[in-house]
């Protein structure tokens, strides 16, 4: 890109920067509140997907190719129980995929993405409980059955909610913003899951992520109440 692409002109030679538009944003709650969401609900999926090798191979071996629970797993255990969790992330990943890629487009203008903020956190992190106390595997089917209905909600409302709320002209520079805050996300999940798992176990990064994500909630409802009319009043007008 830096060599193919030519840079833009600039509207009156000025250049804005990143450390700017972040200003901005923080100040400007319509942009700053859909980073904020996005940053929670990444960081307590990333930590569910650097765990769940961990979680299974603690709590329920059988399913992940083991005779008995392995609390502190060598490289070689988390390798060869991978393709065991890979199965059931696929249920995952396809059930958010079908969410984001069809039943996203009939349940946004009926409903509107301010209250999908709400829903969506709200299921990511049902999902996360459920696995996190589940008393048997069956119950991490359901919990990972219902996540991706959270995440498949919560995703492309957030990046609509922060097309729609950025100026026309910058809607490049804040969609970067947006991609830079969910590789932050991404980061600071698997630490923090990995942190928790040493300190309280295997089942304790599920249940703060729920945690997470009920603050995430919370945000979610504190949005839609503040911005849902001007949301509603601009695609009017």
């Amino acid at each position: 890109g830096w060599l193919k692409l030519p840079e833009p002109a600039r509207r009156g030679g000025a250049r804005a920067y990143g450390g700017e538009q972040l200003r901005r944003a923080v100040s400007a709650s319509r942009i700053g509140g859909v980073l904020v969401l996005s940053f929670l609900f990444v960081t307590a999926f990333a930590g569910f997907e650097s765990m769940f090798i961990l979680f299974g191979l603690a709590n329920f071996p059988s399913y992940f190719g083991m005779d008995t629970a392995i609390e502190q797993a060598t490289m070689a255990q988390k390798m060869a129980a991978a393709p065991y969790a890979g199965r059931y992330l696929f249920v995952v990943g396809i059930i958010s995929a079908l969410i984001q890629g069809g039943l996203i487009r009939r349940i946004a203008p009926r409903f509107g993405e301010t209250r999908l903020v709400i829903v969506g956190p709200a299921l990511l992190g049902l999902g996360l409980a459920i696995v996190g106390l589940a008393p048997s595997f069956a119950w991490v089917i359901v919990g990972c059955v219902v996540m991706p209905f959270g995440f498949g909600l919560s995703n492309p409302s957030v990046g609509s909610l922060r097309s729609r709320a950025a100026p026309v002209e910058e809607q490049g520079a804040f969609l970067g913003m947006q991609q830079s805050v969910a590789s932050l996300a991404r980061m600071v999940g698997p630490m923090l899951a990995g942190l928790v798992f040493n300190l309280q176990g295997s089942r304790a990064p599920f249940v703060v992520s729920a945690l997470v994500l009920a603050l995430g909630a919370l945000i979610g409802l504190w949005y839609h109440r503040a911005h849902a009319e001007s949301f509603a009043a601009r695609a009017q007008g």
